[in-house]
């Protein structure tokens, strides 16, 4: 997969840690704000544009890798989408199984940090 996430990764995603460290921040911010969706996101990840001798102007991030990034997440069982009254998704949050997967990880790298 080769995609840039923001404006500021002008190679791109080129490797499968690239994509893991993306996917653990969208749990994170999962986690701390539910219902967030992949426009939402957008927003969040993106960054100055530059665009030479023009001002920097804002612009959204891919909004291709977060979707897909999600995707991944659902699929592992982590993430689940949030139906609306009209059957459309209203954006997504934590299941109970990825809440207790993400406070074991902070338990340990809290845990490990105390010890060092």
């Amino acid at each position: 997969m080769f995609a840039a996430v923001t404006n500021l990764c002008y190679g791109g995603t080129e490797q499968v840690s690239d994509l893991l460290v993306i996917s653990a921040s969208l749990a994170r911010r999962l986690y701390i704000r539910q219902g967030t969706g992949v426009g939402a996101f957008a927003k969040v990840y993106g960054t100055k544009q530059r665009r030479g001798t023009l001002p920097g102007k804002f612009a959204k991030a891919s909004r291709g890798i977060i979707r897909s990034c999600l995707k991944q997440l659902e699929k592992v069982g982590v993430v689940e989408q949030i139906k609306g009254t009209e059957g459309k998704a209203k954006g997504r949050r934590v299941t109970v199984k990825g809440r207790q997967d993400c406070d074991r990880i902070a338990n340990e790298l809290f845990q490990s940090t105390k010890s060092a």
